[in-house]
This record gives structure tokens, C-alpha cells and sequence, in this order.
């Protein structure tokens, strides 16, 4: 038994109105033409329920799900429909497509999943067999598309952190809900406007029930909250504290093994990867070579030190334990004689209030330096962003947990 018209119609959905007219194959172009026609010729308002007669009729196309293998277009001629009493026209809304759309709505389903999955845009592109621009589109519409449905009745805590997005000084501010996991906004820059703009996404009642946000110690995000949002307790991020502290492992590591060298000592040769890395996390063989130089009378074995003290400030019980704390693990890191670990020591106990802070709401952006993996992986990927808008939407895109489909 053959295939139908009446059959493709209930396999594309349409119902009247709407009526297949014809089907046509372009074999060498491996592709299928569905012509549909509308045999309505007046139209009633949805809101008003007046009548609207058609003003013209105009050719559109949507690209469809492929049939065996042909790209499949689907062509109608849509009419454009009149106000009587405005005088204003536009066109009626086909039911199988989103208005504006270039694709039906299972298309732009499938093409949202296939892009989630795909390492690049590039490849998922390649896939769907369409163009990169059409594929930068549907993205940039099923992100505005969860943008416009999403829905936030509370934020609690909030994470401002910043990401680059090229070689060089260009980075963009990402605004996090620490409890519900997702990136909320992504801005251009890193700077105190940035931040400030990036916070201005949210309504003036989803501000008002913030109780604290996380971030580093960057003043140019203390002073965009302090002035945003004075209400808040700003809370230095425990990551970006451990960051501050490898740092200043590494530049002792750095000027020491410089040192030995010019003495002839290869000693920390190698190394870095070993003080930087949880002694938890090393293979059996790496470790006990790690093991060996921490027992050594190194410079950077007592940076190291110090580094890994540290970790007991966040595990202390309360805010006052953790100020006492903070004060001896304090006077060991002055007491150290190691430059780089004074350094980040003196500039822990300036930021100490909004360390201590950390007692009260015990948040971190670990969710969003969670993402960091993902986002590395597209910036990696695509090779760096030219365009930060792009940058902005396949984040969103991925991060966001939005509603993306049509």
C-alpha cells in the first residue's frame, strides 16, 4: 500500500486550513519540496473575534526533519491579514512553526538537541547540515526563548565571577544562583560597570532577597555590591582564596629553583605539578617523590605549608574559631620570611571581614568554577571568541538551565 497525501499530512500535522498541494523531489539536490496551501480567505482576530480579510498572500519557507536522507522543505503561501480598524497588517501564525521561524518546530527541536550534545558549533552544524549563521540563530532563539519563560521566585546567594573569552585582558562577568546551580546572565568586561550591569538583569524584587553574594577579592566587584546591593554580605570565595595562595607556592617554587640552579641543583626540576596538586590526588610513585622533597629544608616546601594550613580557616565551627584561627595561621605566613606568602597573608587580614563572612552563609562559587570546565571545553573548542554576544549565548545556552525548546 503507497504512501498518500492524506498520509503526509497526518505526518506533518496539518489540519485545516491548511492542505498539501504537492510533493516535489530534486533527486541531484537530494532534497524534498512539501508545497502547503491555506484554503481560508478571511481570518478571525484571536483577541477582538473580528473578521480579518486577507491583504496580500506571501511564499514562505521552513525547513523540515529530513526524509530518508533528502533535506525536506516545507513552502506555503501565507496570508498577511488586515486590521479594519488600525489598518495594520501581518501575517497569521502557521502551526507548525514559531513566528519568525525558519524552521518547523520539530526541526528546531531536533537541531536544539543536537546542538547541546555537539563538542562545537561547528560540528553540530555540520550535522543538521545547515549553516553556521542559521545555526548561530537557533541558538540565540532558543536562549531568548528559556530567557523569556524562565522563572525565579527566590535568590538567596548569588556568584559574580569573571571569565576570559580571547587571548589578552577580554573577559566577561557571569552572574550565578549558587543554589539552583545555573548562570543567570553573562556581560561583557570585568569591571565595576560590568558587574554592576550584569546585577541590573535582576528585578528589584529578586535583589531585595539576596543575602549574600560570593566572589573574589576583586575591588572592582566589592564596590559594584557595595553599591548595588548594601543590604548583602559579601563572601570571598574559598576557591579564588586557594587560588591567591598556589600563586604565591609558585613564585617561591619559581625564584627558589632558579637559585638552585645557578648552584647546579636540579632539585625542583619538574616540580611544579606536585605542589600544586592535592597529595590525595597523586599516583603512589609521584607521591612518595613529593613526599621526599616536603621533608627537605625548602623554601617552597614551607610555602606549601602554609598553602595547606590554610584549609583548616573553612573548617573551623564558627566565626570566632575561625578569627582565632586566622590570627596564628596569620603570624606564621608573616613569620615565614617568603615574600609571595607575606604578600597574600597581609592582603587576606585587609579583606578579613568578608572572609569571616563565611560562618554565616558557608557559599562558594563552586558551581560556577564547575562550569568553568564546560566553558573551557567551548572556548577551547571554538578556538576563542571573536564575538562576545556569542560567547554570551552559547554559555547561556549550555549553563543556563533554560527551557530551550520550542
Amino acid at each position: 500500500m503507497g504512501m498518500t497525501p492524506q498520509d503526509l499530512e497526518l505526518m506533518l500535522g496539518l489540519k485545516a486550513p491548511w492542505k498539501l498541494e504537492a510533493v516535489e523531489t530534486d533527486h541531484a539536490a537530494r532534497r524534498v519540496l512539501l508545497r502547503v496551501v491555506c484554503t481560508d480567505t478571511v481570518w478571525g482576530d484571536p483577541v477582538s473575534h473580528s473578521r480579518l480579510h486577507i491583504h496580500s498572500w506571501e511564499t514562505r519557507r521552513w525547513r523540515h526533519l529530513d526524509f530518508w536522507q533528502y533535506e525536506t522543505i516545507l513552502e506555503a503561501e501565507v496570508p498577511r491579514v488586515q486590521d479594519p480598524q488600525t489598518g495594520q497588517t501581518q501575517m497569521v501564525q502557521v502551526p507548525w512553526a514559531e513566528a519568525g521561524s525558519r524552521w518547523t518546530v520539530a526541526f528546531e527541536a531536533l537541531a536544539v538537541e543536537v546542538l547541546r550534545h555537539a563538542r562545537t558549533l561547528e560540528d553540530g552544524r555540520k550535522l543538521l547540515r545547515m549553516s553556521w549563521a542559521s545555526a548561530q540563530r537557533l541558538l540565540q532563539r532558543a536562549v531568548q526563548r528559556g530567557l523569556t519563560r524562565r522563572r525565579i521566585e527566590e535568590l538567596k546567594h548569588l556568584g559574580i565571577d569573571e571569565k576570559s573569552f580571547l587571548r589578552g585582558q577580554s573577559y566577561m562577568t557571569i552572574l550565578t544562583d549558587i543554589e539552583g546551580r545555573r548562570v543567570l546572565e553573562v556581560v561583557p568586561g570585568a569591571s565595576r560597570e560590568s558587574a554592576r550591569a550584569v546585577l541590573a538583569t535582576l528585578t528589584g524584587e529578586q535583589l531585595a532577597g539576596v543575602e549574600a553574594v560570593a566572589m573574589d577579592r576583586s575591588p572592582a566587584f566589592v564596590a559594584a555590591v557595595e553599591q548595588s546591593l548594601p543590604q548583602v554580605a559579601i563572601v570571598h570565595d574559598p576557591f579564588h582564596l586557594a587560588a591567591d595562595l598556589h600563586k604565591a607556592v609558585d613564585q617561591v617554587r619559581r625564584q627558589e629553583h632558579r637559585t638552585l640552579q645557578r648552584a647546579g641543583d636540579d632539585t625542583l626540576t619538574g616540580t611544579k605539578y606536585l605542589w600544586l596538586t592535592d597529595p590525595h590526588r597523586l599516583p603512589p610513585a609521584r607521591l612518595e617523590n613529593f613526599t621526599t622533597l616536603a621533608q627537605q629544608a625548602l623554601k617552597t616546601a614551607r610555602a606549601w605549608e602554609c598553602k595547606e594550613l590554610f584549609k583548616g580557616f573553612h573548617e573551623q565551627p564558627d566565626r570566632d574559631h575561625g578569627e582565632v584561627f586566622f590570627r596564628r595561621w596569620y603570624g606564621r605566613a608573616i613569620r615565614s620570611r617568603l615574600e609571595p606568602v607575606r604578600k597574600v597573608a597581609r592582603s587576606f587580614r585587609q579583606s578579613l571581614p568578608r572572609l569571616l563572612t563565611w560562618f554565616e552563609h558557608r557559599i562558594s562559587n563552586g558551581a560556577a568554577e564547575g562550569f568553568n570546565s564546560v566553558i573551557q571545553a567551548l572556548k577551547n573548542a571554538s578556538r576563542g571568541f571573536r564575538n562576545p554576544e556569542h560567547y554570551r549565548i552559547r554559555i547561556l545556552f549550555l549553563c543556563g538551565k533554560l527551557d530551550l525548546m520550542p
